[in-house]
């Protein structure tokens, strides 16, 4: 028990009422719902639908990634973005329908819907897994060229990390969420994360970044049954490659071993993907065998 003085007893007593009062307020204040109000919330959502202006541009992005290759697709048509209801309230959505070429034959039209979020694509639905089923491998691979930093604009900039980074992480997500207790995810990086020049700042930060995001990801999916893997090419001939390397150029280095070809990149993920169950080969650089 602590003694307290009369003098201070009656020096405080006034105070004691309005003390109380002021818990009591507080106290019933940390009671209520804090947050925004239904009102609230509802003016942030369409606050967010701004008229898409470059959706053509944002979907091809995305579709080098989710089939790809582009130019194995034909008859594909996309509606104008409409406001439409989606969830809580409406989106921007187009519609998209596409013929995409599998093991050699196009396969029949598919339909799919993109929606949109303050002008940017968002999410990307289409009837694949209903058609192709169950799937334990999913091989994530994207790339499209990028200049040093200062020397690119912000919407280009954010234009790349949605493509060279940003789409990893989420076809990784999917793919996770898909195979539930056993599958292969195998990230296709850059051998660029390992040397870091000063003219691709973006680019090979974010392939260093997908180092990183492999490891990591490979630890929170270990205990799931998942084993998750990188493969770091170098100089490979692809259409990446254009206009700088032409495609007469890229064969010459082709055959001076100094260039690989896609069908070496095939080899490395195939060896990863048959190893037993129990080991992992986290990260596999391949490189050409004479460097310039």
């Amino acid at each position: 028990m602590i003694a307290v003085p009369g003098a201070w007893l009656r020096m405080w007593r006034p105070w004691t009422r309005w003390l109380a009062l002021l818990a009591v307020l507080i106290i019933g204040g940390c009671t209520t719902e804090v947050g925004p109000s239904p009102a609230e919330l509802k003016a942030q959502w369409d606050a967010q639908n701004v008229v898409p202006q470059n959706f053509k541009n944002d979907l091809m992005a995305f579709l080098r990634t989710y089939l790809n290759d582009p130019t194995h697709i034909r008859s594909a048509t996309v509606s104008q973005p409409q406001l439409k209801q989606v969830g809580p309230g409406e989106r921007y959505v187009a519609c998209v329908r596409y013929n995409a070429r599998v093991d050699g034959k196009y396969a029949g039209s598919k339909d799919g819907a993109a929606t949109f979020v303050s002008g940017k694509l968002d999410r990307f639905f289409d009837e694949a897994e209903s058609r192709l089923g169950s799937y334990d491998i999913a091989i994530v691979n994207a790339a499209i060229p990028a200049d040093g930093l200062t020397k690119m604009s912000e919407d280009d900039a954010r234009y790349v990390i949605a493509t060279d980074f940003t789409a990893y992480l989420m076809s990784a997500h999917r793919a996770a969420r898909h195979m539930g207790e056993k599958g292969d995810i195998i990230l296709i990086g850059s051998f660029s994360a390992h040397i870091l020049g000063p003219a691709s700042t973006v680019y090979a930060g974010m392939k260093y970044g997908i180092q990183g995001f492999a490891e990591a990801l490979r630890k929170e999916l270990g205990n799931k049954g998942i084993k998750v893997g990188l493969v770091e090419p170098a100089k490979t001939g692809a259409d990446f490659q254009l206009p700088d390397i032409p495609v007469e150029k890229q064969r010459e280095m082709i055959n001076a071993e100094k260039m690989l070809r896609a069908e070496d990149i095939a080899v490395a993920v195939h060896f990863i993907l048959t190893q037993p169950r129990r080991a992992v080969v986290q990260q596999l650089a391949v490189t050409e065998r004479v460097t310039e």
